[in-house]
């Protein structure tokens, strides 16, 4: 069971996540330096447009993290941790189901859209690839979120921490080795996304008294609900930031 929330939970946790920006902005420097003097200015430019979708789930997670963070942390506070399963594998299967969508909505629009964005064909196949990764963006924010409803955003960071070291370590080994293809160094980077939700999967099964099985399909339609309406007014009032962000 997860301990309550103390002055020095609070502190390490804030700690933790200040260190875990300021290691992702170390971690985006040199990154940055690889590839720009690898592959150049202008297909860099189409990387980084590409990557910044998918490193950044906030963008189009449908506000699913902080709903499932809050149903996390009130099924644990009101003494029933078997809805913590429910609610994970719930927002799975809605990350799933947005991932479809935006696969189909990518592919309707018109080509001449993405023309800016650098050679067509490069385009072409980072676009066929990028709603698979932001689904593997949404499947680590959807686990993560189950950790920090736990109150374990010390973990949440070294999580990630870990993850994005091991992407950008493969990822730079392989530009290293002449490998350039924009679509697989997307795929490398979102499966280190997914690797960290995997993580965080198994340990919110550790510290959780109830059992946690991967069930997406058995999907509960209150909780998608709840969800979707919370996620979805917090969605709504923070795209056009995030988007401009981006």
């Amino acid at each position: 069971m997860t301990e309550p929330l103390g002055h020095r939970r609070f502190v390490r946790n804030v700690v933790a996540t200040i260190g875990g920006r300021f290691a992702a902005i170390v971690l985006g420097l040199l990154l940055t330096t690889v590839f720009v003097r690898t592959l150049g200015l202008a297909r860099y430019g189409t990387w980084s447009f590409f990557a910044a979708f998918v490193g950044h789930s906030s963008v189009f997670d449908f506000g699913l993290s902080v709903a499932v963070e809050r149903a996390v942390a009130r099924a644990l506070a009101s003494g029933a941790p078997s809805g913590i399963s429910d609610t994970l594998n719930t927002g799975l299967a809605i990350a799933a189901g947005v991932c479809a969508v935006l696969w189909g909505g990518v592919m309707l629009l018109p080509s001449q859209l993405w023309a800016p964005l650098g050679d067509p064909v490069e385009v072409a196949r980072c676009i066929r690839v990028l709603p698979l990764c932001l689904f593997a963006s949404n499947v680590a924010a959807v686990c993560t979120a189950g950790l920090t409803g736990l109150q374990q955003a010390t973990t949440v960071n070294a999580l990630r921490f870990v993850g994005s070291s091991l992407s950008a370590g493969v990822l730079i080994a392989l530009v290293g080795s002449e490998v350039e293809r924009l679509d697989l160094l997307l795929l490398i980077q979102a499966a280190g996304l997914v690797g960290t939700g995997v993580a965080a999967w198994l340990i919110v099964r550790h510290r959780v008294d109830a059992p946690l099985f991967f069930r997406p399909w058995a999907m509960q339609r209150g909780i998608a609900g709840e969800l979707v309406r919370l996620g979805g007014t917090v969605q709504a009032s923070t795209i056009a930031v995030q988007a401009g962000d981006q």
